[in-house]
């Protein structure tokens, strides 16, 4: 980020909160000013005794005036609902401690061979399975095969607030709290009913989406007894074509290899040079043609060369049709919450809740290509015409690489239905202390649909010889009787030759589904045993026994080997091309206890005026890989009323998911530009589970200061260093394409090698030596380290019959390092994109802000958002011609105006929301290597809605 832009931003900041600041001066010292408190979310302040009941996320230890040493963000519902109102984890994720989520708008892949919408935040970059999504405190299980949350199908219209914890809370709550938490607080009090009616719109006027939600709560029996309810559904239409974009239709990609001799260079109208529409001859007397349709053939363009194999710009090649792809897949999200307390007495409380949630979601997301020598076709093919055969001499048979777009992308579509429920009791005895025993049930299922080829149908169909009758039939049903007899012969020859009724032949459901059980029974108590000097010694007590179990089904299953009988000319070893899923089975049960408590230390003091000790310690059994234990420690530290200091050093730690234990084998085809042999194509990777994997553990530090001067009222600060490192992370060290580059560079020689599968071996330069199958897994050999300071700056101050409220989050990232494994580089992240995801690079912008300014009256509502994302060097592993991303701004605004209803509190609001108001075009970056698979810039960080318009209504009464 250039430094005008720097101070453009904080320029722009500091002038608002100052000219704010000269108004009238009569906002209490010490008042929160994030967020506006309301009657259903009282302001945890010295002043306001209701503050008590409040639990301060990131601690166990909840006590009127405490406040625990780890860094808490806190949001209110009102708020995130303003800036992006479709659902809350969206607007979670437009904070900036919040990068590389998964969203149907994000994320680095589109193919449905990994779960691919949802909301599975992501804090720090460090993966959705290092952060604990909570709900009132408690562990919400797992959606996703890799043990992630998703958090759309929490019951939005009843949270009111979040608690987002940045940094390390294991020692409190236990496994997974790597990078933070983030606690979903339900109002449980709530009386009465309100509604959510909502629409909206792309400026491109595509990407409908709707909202509509009802909730209710009622108190009977003087209050003791409690009934809460919601429904929700929200629809979004997703973006139908990659082309529905700017830049979607200009088959952007890169050439070069990436260094000084031969950088990368962006390029327009890039086409694979050895693959055709109607197929192009790879080998034999005919190479170098392509076929037109009616079987001929013709001569082919190849395109000017740009410096990396397998492509090319302009020429006759074949691509990846946008058209067909789907850019953001359709969302409807179904969400059913109900929940029953009863108070037995002022000492005892019992609760019932449950939740059943559907996410569903469907796209075109790719279309079919076979590359390089995946397509045999033997000289008795009926469809050959003579002067071709004539042609082909005495060759026996010869390669064809072609694109079958004929019929549009390949359908796919992702449900996951989700039933939760928990009960409990709580109380309380004497005079400050707590109990409550739980049970939490979560029962998720998810399951995949994509409509592609089965290979053995598709190269039974693309073998069609003549039978004894002459007629054109595949060759399968004249020497294998039985064995496939409704297969119908495939003509290839030309684009467009194929039909519907042979390409629907072919065509199967690659099916797989998850399914994720948990049960967890919990009891804690906290209290305070004993009065010391400066205060009250506070205590929390608790055990936990979880039970997780893991069942993966598919039809893919990549261990299972194809029968071939018939078949001639098959490719690969899986029986889909894209997604080839393995199966997994397996469960843990987790035991674990834990205390936290806090001593205060000073209080009035000449020394100052208040100190506080806070340590946890937590001891975890697993059955599968033995015990470990968390702790944490922290101190507080409050010299005069404006200054508060906090720090923390704590272990924490991620346990391996099931799937990451007992995965079966999966198999996904990447595109591979081998450096030993020159040759391009895509290679079968296989990945899979590994039972011998152990807990990650990660040691992290923060430490901080919180300003609230008291000649400034209303006016609060606060800057928090962190630094998170985690040793064995469990990772796939190298990609494939990584593998084979490592391998080259090694001569050969590097251990390596032995993960690349080649016919002649890791030295042999020839086309014959393309690699066959690569095989990569999880293993416990990773480092990550990052580090960096999260600030945040905010006013509220009355004004005009309203409050004016100004609010700056940001983060500026110091480091972000990864090792792969023992004896290879750690390599910084930080500033750059090198970091590599599952199909593209991921960015890890060193500055990342938001500057918000709202104005809330009793009916008015106006703000206004600027999200800021730094800029960074796309590489400094490789050389690019230009390496410069900018610095970028989104810009938001929203209104809203309440009107009353009757002669009660109740009311109705009529909300805008314009999401990027200026149309921000994402920086141009054409990362993927697949022509037209991909926008040429990275979803994982940049908007690709484009204006979004959002109009509806709230009601309550």
């Amino acid at each position: 980020m250039k430094r005008r832009n720097h101070v453009r931003f904080f320029a722009t900041a500091g002038a608002l909160a100052l000219s704010t600041a000269a108004l009238a001066q009569t906002t209490p010292a010490g008042a929160p000013v994030a967020e506006e408190p309301t009657a259903e979310t009282p302001a945890a302040t010295p002043a306001n005794p209701t503050a008590a009941d409040i639990v301060v996320t990131g601690s166990r230890l909840t006590r009127a005036g405490f406040e625990a040493p780890t860094p808490v963000t806190v949001v209110s519902t009102a708020s995130l609902a303003a800036k992006a109102p479709s659902n809350l984890p969206d607007a979670l994720n437009q904070l900036p401690v919040f990068q590389n989520s998964i969203s149907q708008n994000s994320g680095d892949s589109a193919q449905s061979n990994r779960v691919r919408s949802g909301n599975y935040l992501n804090l720090r970059a460090l993966g959705p399975n290092r952060l604990l999504v909570l709900q009132d405190g408690r562990r919400v299980p797992p959606t996703s095969s890799n043990g992630g949350t998703d958090a759309n199908l929490i019951p939005q219209l009843l949270v009111d607030r979040i608690d987002v914890v940045t940094g390390g809370a294991s020692a409190a709550y236990g496994s997974d709290a790597v990078s933070g938490v983030v606690n979903f607080i339900l109002n449980k009090k709530f009386e009465g009913l309100k509604a959510n009616i909502q629409s909206g719109v792309s400026t491109y006027k595509d990407n409908f989406s709707y909202r509509a939600g009802l909730a209710g709560g009622v108190a009977l029996l003087d209050d003791r007894l409690r009934i809460i309810g919601s429904a929700e559904r929200y629809h979004s239409d997703g973006i139908t074509s990659r082309i529905d974009r700017p830049g979607g239709r200009n088959f952007d990609s890169y050439g070069g290899v990436g260094t000084a001799a031969s950088p990368y260079a962006f390029y327009s109208n890039v086409h694979y040079s050895a693959t055709a529409d109607g197929g192009y001859i790879l080998n034999g007397p005919l190479a170098g043609r392509q076929f037109l349709l009616g079987g001929q053939t013709g001569a082919f363009n190849p395109g000017t060369a740009i410096g990396r194999s397998g492509v090319a710009i302009n020429g006759d090649g074949a691509d990846f049709d946008p058209t067909f792809s789907s850019l953001v897949p359709t969302l409807t999200t179904d969400q059913f919450f109900g929940r029953i307390s009863y108070e037995f007495s002022s000492n005892v409380r019992a609760f019932a809740e449950g939740s059943y949630n559907i996410g569903v979601n469907d796209d075109h997301n790719i279309t079919f290509i076979r590359l390089g020598s995946t397509m045999t076709i033997f000289r008795d093919n009926a469809y050959l015409p003579a002067n071709v055969l004539a042609a082909l001499g005495n060759t026996a048979s010869f390669n064809v690489s072609r694109s079958f777009d004929e019929f549009g992308g390949l359908y796919s579509k992702q449900r996951t239905t989700s039933f939760n429920m928990a009960t409990g009791l709580e109380g309380n005895f004497g005079d400050s202390w707590k109990w409550d025993v739980s049970y939490v049930h979560g029962d998720t299922k998810f399951r995949n649909v994509t409509q592609e080829p089965d290979l053995r149908r598709f190269y039974a169909s693309l073998d069609a010889v003549r039978n004894s009758a002459g007629n054109i039939v595949c060759r399968i049903t004249v020497t294998n009787p039985g064995v496939m007899d409704n297969c119908l012969p495939m003509n290839t020859f030309g684009n467009g030759a194929i039909t519907r009724q042979a390409w629907d032949s072919v065509l199967q459901d690659s099916i797989w589904a998850t399914r994720n059980k948990m049960d967890i029974w919990a009891a804690n108590i906290s209290g305070e045993p004993i009065e010391l000097w400066a205060g009250p010694l506070s205590v929390a007590v608790g055990a936990e026994y979880r039970k997780q179990s893991i069942l993966q089904t598919s039809n893919s299953n990549p261990a299972i080997p194809q029968d071939l009988t018939g078949i001639r000319g098959f490719s690969g070893t899986t029986r889909f091309f894209y997604v080839s899923i393995g199966e997994a089975r397996g469960s843990y049960n987790i035991k674990e206890g834990y205390i936290e408590a806090s001593l205060p230390l000073l209080k009035d003091s000449p020394l100052g005026k208040a100190m506080e000790l806070n340590g946890a310690l937590r001891y975890t059994d697993y059955s599968t890989s033995g015990s470990v234990k968390t702790w944490k420690v922290g101190l507080t530290y409050q010299p005069i009323t404006d200054i508060r200091l906090r720090g923390t050093v704590s272990r924490d730690i991620r346990a391996p998911s099931l799937f990451e234990l007992f995965a079966g084998q999966t198999v996904n085809n990447v595109p591979i530009s081998d450096p030993l042999t020159g040759g391009f194509g895509s290679v079968p990777t296989v990945s899979g589970g590994n039972a011998a994997l152990v807990p990650e553990v990660a040691k992290t530090y923060t430490g901080g200061i919180v300003l609230s001067p008291s000649f400034v009222r209303g006016l609060s600060m606060s800057f928090d260093y962190f630094n998170i490192a985690i040793d064995g992370a469990v990772s796939v060290p190298y990609n494939g394409s990584t593998l084979v580059n490592l391998c080259f560079a090694s001569g050969g020689a590097s251990p390596l090698c032995g993960q690349i599968t080649r016919p002649l071996g890791n030295t042999n330069a020839s086309a014959a030596n393309f690699p066959t199958l690569i095989t990569v897994t999880n293993q416990n050999v990773s480092r990550l380290q990052t580090s960096g300071v999260d600030f945040e700056v905010g006013y509220r101050h009355p004004l005009a019959g309203g409050t004016l409220n100004g609010r700056v989050l940001g983060t500026r990232l110091i480091s972000y390092k990864r090792q792969q494994a023992a004896g290879q580089p750690t390599i910084e992240y930080a500033g750059t994109a090198d970091l590599p995801g599952f199909n593209s690079n991921i960015a890890s912008p060193k500055w990342r802000a938001n500057f918000e300014l709202n104005y809330a009256s009793d009916s008015l509502s106006l703000g206004i958002q600027e999200r800021m994302i730094g800029s960074y060097k796309k590489s400094k592993q490789s050389v690019y011609v230009d390496n410069g991303a900018p610095t970028v701004f989104y810009t938001d605004a929203n209104i809203s105006y309440a009107f009353p209803m009757g002669t009660g509190s109740g009311k109705i609001e009529l909300f805008a929301t314009m999401n990027n108001v200026f149309n921000r075009k994402a920086p141009y970056w054409p990362q993927t290597g697949s022509p037209g698979l991909q926008l040429p810039s990275l979803r994982t960080l940049y908007d690709i809605n484009g204006r979004y318009m959002t109009v509806g209504a709230r009601a309550r009464f």
